[in-house]
């Protein structure tokens, strides 16, 4: 008898960096869900690569899984991003760990086999929010994690796919210095105005922070490109890359009566938008 679970999609809204030093950070979890569907078989058979997160946890764990066919699809191939890995590795672990009550311990396990050492360990945040589900606020230096709905009913999101992908694992082994605090000072009003539902001042955090992590060199140029060109169109009121270098994938805000308007203009000037509007991703467990 087969079994299937899902985990949504991430795309950081504030923190893809100063979460890398347990600092806030605000997700935004949303479908399509990716499913990792298991049926009993005689030996392991697996899609996951050996030496990711994921599989490394299968391998440690082999009297577990060992009669066990584990198959991972993702509803974003062939551009990828929002999430894969963590995604993979999140609903494996719940094969093993079905009520996971300390999502502590979940960050903790998932460290010890996505990080060999070198360069910066990554945050889990993005781990935590497909956790979670909603948008997330996680603070693991205070260890706050909470899941909040879409509270503003006038805007809208659109996630725009650069057609490009940075592996943020080999990105976070070079990661430059950059100014955390300059970046953490916005993000936290940026995370307030969100769960104060100030809309007005929430946009405008948003283009703050995108042009703080320009500023910082942390977009990657194509990206760049593609906001320049979003800028034509006067109904997109906040827009920046997300994750490593906001190299996958751009968020876009506008007003929800302005929805016709905005996608027309992505289908005209040949956007690759993946998912618009006010639904969020439920928490995979």
């Amino acid at each position: 008898m087969s079994k299937n679970n899902q985990a949504a999609g991430k795309t950081f809204i504030f923190g893809e960096y100063t979460a890398l030093y347990g600092s806030p950070a605000l997700i935004l979890t949303t479908p399509p869900y990716f499913t990792l569907t298991t049926t009993p078989a005689n030996t392991l058979t697996s899609n996951i690569h050996p030496e990711s997160p994921a599989g490394k946890f299968i391998v440690a764990n082999i009297d577990f899984f060992q009669h066990l066919h584990v198959e991972f699809s993702d509803p974003y191939l062939p551009v990828g991003g929002f999430g894969a890995s963590t995604a993979q590795f999140l609903l494996v672990y719940a094969l093993k760990h079905p009520t996971i009550k300390d999502p502590k311990k979940l960050l903790l396990d998932y460290l010890e086999v996505a990080w060999d050492g070198t360069g910066n360990a990554p945050s889990g945040a993005d781990l935590m929010a497909q956790y979670a589900g909603g948008i997330t606020f996680f603070d693991k230096n205070k260890n706050i994690l909470k899941s909040y709905p879409w509270p503003f009913p006038e805007l809208e999101y659109g996630l725009i796919h650069t057609g490009n992908k940075i592996p943020t694992h080999t990105h976070l082994k070079k990661l430059p210095a950059f100014d955390r605090i300059a970046l953490e000072n916005i993000a936290l009003h940026g995370i307030n105005y969100f769960i104060t539902a100030n809309g007005t001042d929430w946009l405008e955090s948003i283009n703050h922070f995108a042009d703080a992590l320009d500023a910082q060199q942390l977009v990657a140029e194509h990206t760049l490109l593609l906001l320049d060109k979003l800028a034509a169109c006067p109904d997109i009121l906040a827009k920046k890359g997300c994750g490593a270098l906001g190299a996958d994938v751009i968020l876009i805000l506008f007003h929800k009566e302005k929805s016709a308007n905005v996608l027309h203009f992505l289908k005209k000037n040949h956007f690759h938008l993946i998912q618009h509007g006010m639904r969020v991703g439920n928490s995979a467990f």
